[in-house]
């Protein structure tokens, strides 16, 4: 697992993909949790959190080195 930031962009994409490849499930229709705006989707904030910027630059290298497209999570 990379040193994501819980709660911040990429997080739940990087943990639902380890889930899959370790041979769990993962459903499109799973719920993780309840949506609720973030400080960081709004559009005055996006691409400009520390934490989001950290985020999203991990997971895009992870999903790399997975063989991943990272464009099919946002990232």
């Amino acid at each position: 697992m990379p040193d994501l930031l819980c709660g911040n962009e990429g997080w739940d994409a990087v943990l639902a993909h380890m889930i899959e490849k370790s041979g769990g499930a993962v459903w499109d229709d799973l719920v993780y949790h309840e949506k609720h705006n973030s400080f960081w989707e709004a559009s005055s904030n996006r691409y400009s959190v520390p934490s989001q910027k950290h985020n999203r630059e991990l997971a895009h290298k992870y999903f790399l080195q997975e063989g991943v497209d990272p464009k099919i999570h946002g990232l």
